[in-house]
């Protein structure tokens, strides 16, 4: 694929199978990403991996008013997955997901099922 294809076919992905990504694939992305261009070739970003079973330690209640607890902590939902990271910031919806049956599925998929229509 040439740049242009590139370019004009990438797309933003919001939901993700709940299956582990095998880590040679892990490793080749992020040894990837270090070549992409950052102003003053700062690169500024930090890169946060968290598989088997660090990540299923990692729960949060979803409050009534939308907000998440993780342990003492309340906030949006960017804000506790960014703590919980340590970084700075954090897409959260991309982040969370709750179990539905045998499953776990994206939490950004049931608070589109259950948001209203406008």
């Amino acid at each position: 694929m040439d740049v242009y294809n590139s370019l004009i076919s990438r797309r933003s992905v919001r939901r993700f199978l709940p299956k582990e990504v095998d880590q040679s694939k892990i490793k080749k992305i992020l040894e990837g990403a270090a070549f992409a261009p950052s102003g003053h070739n700062i690169q500024p970003w930090h890169v946060y991996v968290v598989t088997g079973d660090k990540k299923k330690k990692i729960n949060a209640k979803i409050m009534v008013d939308g907000s998440i607890k993780y342990q003492e902590t309340e906030g949006s939902i960017h804000k506790i997955a960014a703590k919980i990271l340590g970084a700075e910031s954090c897409n959260g919806w991309t982040y969370w997901y709750y179990k539905s049956g045998n499953s776990l599925k994206s939490i950004d998929e049931l608070r589109q099922r259950l948001r209203p229509n406008n």
